[in-house]
């Protein structure tokens, strides 16, 4: 199953919608467009699929193993925000080295990645990231390598649910460009829009490289996060936009739930149109019912936890 794929095998959008209405009577209610009823439904996909993140892990944890360091130290950049579906909380990171050598990224908090000069020097040999928005920044100790011509990143986190189908913008191919400095010339298909994205290529005796683009100059000329080895007249260049994904929600797409949680979205959506058919009034025993509902899976999933020690 690829990262992408709605976890439902059989309920739609439309399913849900067509119960609820029929639920609540309000088949033919105009307030109620289809279009509004579709975002109820992601609301409520989104709600559960954090649930569910927390009780069955291994419906939505996720590795990618092909991300790449960008910057100098220290920090130096691993882009995620193309991530598909995107993140939702980090669980581990890896540095790997093309020799295959794995080493454990350790966590920092915002307060500790303010001193890290203390902390690289203290651990010299260790490597440590902070979550910025959508990058990882990485602080290398004094002892240790990074090289980001080959090494990798190995994250594994929960994903979001995808809420639609997902669809990423075309990566922009360029065979004959110069890099002076941190300006990228003769780069043909430059969108401001590709600013935050990943810059992949070849330099100019052929060596791999990626940067991040931090600046839009014109459709033919950008500037990137730092100066690469070999610079002048490079071959072989793709951006790759920085999450540059669009969102398209149909009746006939498949909710990214199990379809064993199927009457849960279903409840969920249905308290939320009789909340609006009441005035604002929530039905307490629908909503209970909701509630029990998400206590027991947090419960079956406590207990398989006990079974498994044991």
């Amino acid at each position: 199953m690829a990262i992408g794929d709605p976890l439902s095998k059989t309920t739609t959008y439309g399913d849900v919608e067509d119960i609820v209405r029929i639920q609540t009577k309000t088949i033919d209610d105009e307030a109620l467009s289809p279009s509004l009823m579709l975002k109820l439904i992601s609301l409520s996909v989104q709600k559960i699929a954090r649930v569910l993140n927390g009780a069955t892990a291994p419906f939505y944890l996720k590795t990618n193993s092909t991300l790449t360091l960008s910057g100098t130290a220290n920090p130096y950049t691993c882009d995620i925000s193309a991530l598909n579906p995107f993140l939702d909380s980090i669980i581990r990171v890896v540095h790997v080295t093309t020799g295959g050598t794995r080493t454990l990224v350790k966590k920092l908090t915002a307060e500790e990645a303010e001193r890290v000069s203390s902390l690289t020097a203290m651990y010299a040999s260790s490597i440590f990231y902070f979550h910025d928005g959508d990058a990882l920044r990485f602080y290398a100790g004094t002892s240790f390598t990074v090289t980001i011509a080959s090494d990798t990143i190995e994250l594994k986190y929960y994903r979001q649910p995808a809420v639609g189908t997902l669809s990423a913008q075309t990566v922009v191919y360029d065979a004959a460009f110069t890099i002076s400095g941190t300006t990228v010339t003769n780069f043909t298909g430059v969108l401001a829009a590709h600013v935050g994205g990943t810059l992949v290529g070849t330099d100019a005796v052929a060596a791999l490289f990626n940067r991040v683009i931090t600046k839009y100059v014109s459709s033919t000329s950008f500037e990137i996060s730092s100066t690469v080895t070999n610079a002048g007249a490079c071959t072989v260049g793709y951006i790759i936009p920085a999450g540059a994904f669009s969102v398209a929600i149909t009746r006939g797409t498949y909710v990214d739930i199990l379809d064993c949680y199927a009457p849960l979205i279903i409840d969920d959506v249905r308290s939320s149109v009789l909340a609006y058919k009441n005035n604002g009034t929530i039905d307490q025993g629908l909503q209970a019912g909701i509630d029990k509902q998400l206590t027991d899976i947090y419960r079956a999933y406590g207990a398989s936890q006990m079974t498994s020690k044991q």
